[in-house]
């Protein structure tokens, strides 16, 4: 497989006065990728460190994620753990740009998903299905880079005050999500590194199929979000702290 660049995702929700959860901060993190030269003046995004973006979403504003979609994910592999809540956030704030995620399902699982940008795919990748840990706690573990403990008002719509007006707070909390992130940039650099070893070994024929079943076929649009859910949460496949999670994003 030629060098791709890879990307680490996370996405962050809080429970709205009407007892929904609304997409809150997209977070990534890159060290293949710059970020420092486009975003650079706008409230809603944060600069972390060298190689992290957090997104912040929930006033609406939307043209930070379009540029980042515009000018620096074509031809990403972008990694994160537990695909379906995440693609499902990301799906609620694409509908307003005009796009429609699609998703690659098997058992009750979303292996993958992918995204069509004008000429271009941007394609996701669940590590709940390639590592085998229940957690991103134990994930982190695996590449050595541990899980920062939640924020106390991670998930609460008193979070969005706090981020304002609470320099702890925010920093707490940027610290945190970009450390989900990272966890599964290391993640997926550690897997196409296998792919990379010597053809005839166990693991990096494993990996590479895996990687050209899921490719091009079997996608289907989320656009029936009700649907989707419904059949996701129908599975044993999850345990009850995804299905949990999957709510939040539903």
């Amino acid at each position: 497989m030629k060098k791709v660049k890879v990307i680490g995702l996370d996405t962050e929700t809080y429970l709205d006065d009407d007892r929904t959860h609304k997409p809150l901060s997209i977070q990534i993190y890159s060290e293949d990728i710059s970020f420092n030269d486009i975003l650079t003046h706008n409230e809603n995004v944060r600069h972390i460190g060298d190689y992290g973006l957090i997104i912040y979403v929930y006033e609406g504003n939307l043209t930070p994620l379009e540029m980042l979609i515009r000018y620096r994910l074509r031809g990403a592999y972008i990694f994160t753990f537990n695909l379906a809540f995440d693609i499902s956030v990301l799906a609620k704030v694409l509908n307003k740009l005009g796009l429609n995620p699609e998703v690659f399902e098997a058992g009750g699982r979303t292996i993958t998903a992918r995204i069509n940008f004008q000429k271009y795919i941007i394609r996701f990748y669940d590590l709940r299905n390639i590592f085998m840990v229940r957690s991103l706690a134990k994930l982190g573990k695996l590449v050595g880079y541990e899980k920062l403990r939640k924020p106390e008002l991670l998930g609460r719509k008193e979070l969005i005050d706090a981020i304002k007006t609470n320099e702890d707070v925010r920093k707490e909390f940027e610290e945190y999500a970009i450390t989900d992130a990272k966890i599964c940039y290391l993640a997926g650099k550690k897997l196409l590194e296998l792919i990379n070893k010597p053809k005839g070994t166990i693991g990096s024929i494993s990996v590479r199929e895996y990687f050209s079943k899921v490719r091009n076929r079997g996608f289907i649009k989320i656009n029936d979000r009700k649907r989707y859910f419904d059949t996701l949460l129908s599975f044993p496949s999850y345990p009850d702290s995804i299905k949990e999670k999957l709510k939040k994003a539903y």
